[in-house]
């Protein structure tokens, strides 16, 4: 698997890598896990020069100190809902980093679906105030409410300079950002979260055939030309892109899985070549699914999110270079708009050929 970028940029000799690693709505290690923990498991984290980090995904755990079966069981339904505990997912990464991150580390951000917004969050948060040194923890809410308030930008530049380390994001990685970060409430779109001067690569793998409402395509801007992206779309829906099926219904989130893999390649992240092999074999073994464009495809919408479609949604419609008005919407199961320049991976012109009934209604 031969990595396709020819000069990684900021990469340097020295210091370490930490890995953080963001799971999906609802979803952590179990007998389904999704790519990030796929990715979590590759890397190599016996070597002394690396550290990782993985956080289950919205919806999954109470924070700590919550009491009792039916308090638990509400919160991590609010989580679900209205994302009620973003501060926390992202703090805890933020916090994890103040601990253990030394001047010339690398760091890596890997996520899926709404895990993918909470690693956005995070390298904006980064960017915006800096990282507080270790021993300063109690900054920590001080320092989430500073960014996520659109206040002057003299305030946050003070702030980072009295109190924040700078640091950069060398790759950001991630599967199918949502825009919903809530299932039925989403918070204000938070500042330096679709652009950052702070992270010199991104790469994003979308889903090509993803309908539902709530998990709406959310991509990365392209305003800073300090940072390398790139975005390719991948047949198959949510799941079929960041993973979260059984393993031996995986081909299709194989294929994205290996494609970030080869982009994270020339950046010096550490992996386990035992454990690449067993995750991304060549062929179909008896444990595990190789990557296949002509993989099963599974239906995201059926059952009670048909429902949800027809349910009023709303949507913030650009109408000039910086402002946006609400929109409401019913959904009724659209296909995912698609740029005119998008980037399609061959994968899904290989399915097109090899499976009759493939043919996506929304390639440009």
């Amino acid at each position: 698997m031969d990595a396709t970028p020819t000069s990684p940029r900021g990469t340097t000799s020295g210091g370490r890598n930490i890995v953080l690693c963001f799971d999906g709505t609802n979803n952590r290690f179990d007998a389904t896990n999704t790519n990030v923990v796929k990715m979590y498991s590759m890397v190599d984290r016996t070597h002394p020069d690396q550290l990782a980090y993985y956080q289950p995904g919205i919806g999954t755990m109470p924070p700590p100190g919550m009491w009792g079966k039916l308090k638990r069981w509400f919160v991590t339904r609010l989580d679900l809902a209205v994302a009620w505990l973003l501060p926390e997912h992202v703090c805890d990464g933020y916090r994890f980093l103040m601990r253990y991150y030394q001047e010339g580390d690398r760091i890596f951000i890997f996520g899926f679906s709404r895990g993918a917004y909470s690693a956005r969050v995070l390298a904006a948060m980064l960017y915006k105030v800096g990282l507080l040194t270790q021993g300063n923890e109690e900054l920590i809410p001080f320092a989430w409410t500073m960014f996520k308030k659109e206040q002057d930008s003299e305030l946050y530049k003070g702030f980072r300079h009295t109190f924040g380390r700078r640091v950069r994001v060398q790759f950001l990685g991630l599967w199918d950002t949502v825009s919903s970060v809530g299932w039925f409430w989403n918070p204000k779109s938070l500042q330096f979260t679709a652009n950052n001067p702070i992270v010199d690569v991104v790469r994003h793998a979308v889903s090509l055939d993803e309908r539902r409402a709530y998990f709406r395509q959310n991509l990365w801007g392209s305003r800073y030309e300090t940072t390398d992206v790139l975005q390719v779309w991948f047949p198959g829906v949510h799941c079929d892109v960041g993973g979260g099926y059984p393993e031996a219904e995986s081909g299709l989130s194989k294929l994205a899985l290996r494609w970030m893999f080869e982009q994270v390649k020339p950046y010096h992240l550490r992996f386990h070549p035992k454990a690449v092999a067993e995750l991304l074999p060549e062929t179909d073994t008896p444990g595990e699914a190789a990557p296949s464009p002509v993989a099963l495809q599974h239906e995201s919408l059926a059952g009670l999110w048909w429902l949800v479609e027809y349910l009023p949604k709303p949507v913030q419609k650009k109408v000039g270079p910086d402002r946006y008005e609400t929109e409401w919407i019913i959904p009724g199961g659209r296909p995912r708009k698609v740029p005119g320049d998008a980037q399609i991976d061959p994968s899904v012109y290989e399915r097109i050929q090899a499976v009759p009934a493939y043919d996506p209604p929304n390639l440009p």
